[in-house]
């Protein structure tokens, strides 16, 4: 219904327009009265009228400064002045602040009917008007769309000039002619590898899910002004093109910048996509050169990636491989930590990915498989098969690359993990004793050489490095040298107390190259030197 309020300072008039006119009956209904111009301002902020019904002498403002006024805010509203003074000067006054109608005091609720109904229709007249222009001009916008669309299919994909297509682009001239462009590709990266084994049927639903999502995506930003700048065009499975138009190279650079941050790759539900535009280029033979431009990027950037892989050694010291990332501290959980430490150190590894900016799902790939590779190795340190843990280690890594999130690749990960992990909670205690000893002894026997190394004890053991050290540590809470120190301290010891040894002799003998710096151990370990040491005790005894 349509909105009507009251301004008049006259308390009974006011009453009687209030309760004695039947306002539904014009399709109206009473929106509130004020008694004065400055009041109606404030109530018609609040109830936005479709009509004003004011009089023309009111204390502080008058009718027509009102009517003025809400010409000039309100430029819809009709108004319909009241007054007792008949004469031209409010007449023409009234006609140049845009009153629609003048009615004489009294006021006769016959004439009354007459004007609001005269109103209303005009109001209703209006609307419907505006309504045929906003269809007019939308199917105007759905033909020029449907249009250009087909024309940039026709140059992009067909490869036709836009000499050839002369009577579609006569149709649309002035919409494509002297415009700037840009072509944007949107691709799933990983699909090659995803679809190598799918059927049509799969490669058909997977394409649907990424054009819902690509729609999903824009569902917003195309119901925007920018939204008639871009047209969409699909090139192949689960790859999309954006075609971006414009007036000038600015706004299509802005709309550019619009558009990937709707594709943002740094989130985990974009990760695996790929999103390279165009140089800007004006004239339709330009739409071609940033289409051209976009697909020689994103071919550069393929080989780029796989190049990497190729050449890639797989070693410890590949940049790629550890981006500042501590794997040890992951395999140390693996092999004797628990399932929250493993879910902690792969929390910090896919930080890690994010922090490097690796987006490229090629990259990922490379990183997470190098990691992988040498997580299946721990278990051949205590005599594990990782096929009996695992199973098929090469099905699993493939069910694992297959996903197309990052971050479920790193929860395939992670079940790998934790089956190593329980692996390792079941070797008995009494297998790791007998490795320890063997450990054990083969220091006690060879501690005076000087360049003894955990390798050469892990190779006595048959076990790695890595296992050595988390043996000592959880065992006997100690790492190789801090075992080694102490035994070659004690074995000094025994010299010092009891043989007539020089103090470079002892030092030999416990495996230290100089007496010197035998002597800043056994002082650092006793907190004196070994002659202070030898003097002591002797004199003790």
């Amino acid at each position: 219904m349509l909105k009507v309020i009251i301004v008049e300072d006259e308390d009974l008039l006011r009453d009687g327009l209030s309760t004695c006119v039947s306002w539904e009956k014009f399709g109206c209904e009473l929106a509130g009265a004020a008694e004065d111009g400055i009041k109606a301002l404030a109530l018609m902020e609040k109830t936005n009228p479709d009509v004003v019904i004011t009089d023309i002498k009111m204390p502080h403002m008058d009718g027509i400064e009102l009517s003025e006024q809400i010409r000039e805010k309100y430029p819809r509203i009709k108004i319909v002045i009241i007054s007792g003074y008949d004469e031209f000067e409010y007449a023409r006054r009234a006609l140049k602040a845009g009153v629609s109608e003048y009615i004489l005091k009294p006021v006769n609720l016959e004439q009354l009917d007459t004007v609001m109904k005269s109103i209303t229709e005009t109001i209703l007249a209006e609307r419907e008007k505006e309504r045929e222009i906003l269809k007019l001009r939308d199917m105007s916008q759905q033909g020029l769309g449907t249009i250009r669309q087909t024309l940039f299919s026709k140059i992009l994909l067909r490869k036709q000039s836009p000499e050839e297509l002369g009577e579609l682009v006569s149709q649309i001239g002035e919409y494509v002619n002297g415009k700037y462009y840009s072509v944007g590709i949107l691709e799933q990266q990983n699909f090659p590898i995803v679809s190598i084994d799918c059927d049509y049927l799969e490669i058909i639903e997977m394409d649907r899910a990424f054009e819902q999502m690509v729609i999903r995506c824009l569902q917003d930003y195309e119901e925007t002004e920018e939204g008639n700048h871009v047209e969409i065009l699909r090139s192949s499975n689960c790859e999309r093109l954006f075609c971006i138009v414009h007036n000038s190279a600015q706004e299509v650079k802005k709309i550019i910048k619009d558009i990937s941050s709707l594709f943002d790759v740094k989130r985990d539900d974009m990760e695996h996509l790929q999103l390279t535009f165009g140089c800007v280029s004006r004239e339709l033979a330009g739409l071609y050169k940033s289409f051209l431009n976009a697909r020689g990027i994103c071919e550069k950037k393929f080989l780029e990636n796989w190049s990497q892989i190729l050449h890639t050694d797989g070693k410890a010291s590949s940049t790629i491989q550890h981006m500042n990332y501590d794997a040890q501290a992951l395999f140390f959980e693996v092999r004797s930590g628990t399932g929250e430490g493993i879910e902690n150190c792969l929390k910090e590894f896919r930080e890690r990915l994010s922090r490097e900016k690796i987006v490229s799902y090629m990259q990922i790939v490379m990183i997470v498989s190098n990691l992988y590779f040498e997580l299946i190795k721990l278990p051949e340190e205590v005599g594990g098969n990782i096929q009996d843990i695992i199973g098929d280690p090469m099905e699993t890594f493939h069910r694992m690359i297959e996903k197309r999130k990052r971050h479920e690749m790193i929860e395939e990960m992670g079940k790998v993990c934790l089956q190593i992990h329980e692996y390792f909670g079941s070797v008995s205690g009494a297998k790791m004793q007998g490795v320890l000893k063997r450990i054990l002894e083969y220091i006690d026997t060879h501690y005076m050489e000087e360049d003894l190394a955990m390798k050469d004890a892990a190779d006595y053991a048959y076990i790695s490095v890595s296992y050595l050290s988390l043996i000592l540590k959880k065992e006997i809470g100690k790492t190789f040298i801090e075992y080694l120190t102490e035994v070659r301290i004690e074995k000094a010891k025994n010299y010092l107390l009891h043989t007539n040894m020089k103090n470079y002799e002892v030092a030999n003998a416990c495996g230290y190259s100089t007496p010197a710096y035998f002597s800043t151990v056994f002082k650092g370990v006793c907190g004196v030197s070994p002659s202070a040491f030898r003097k002591e005790n002797q004199t003790l005894s």
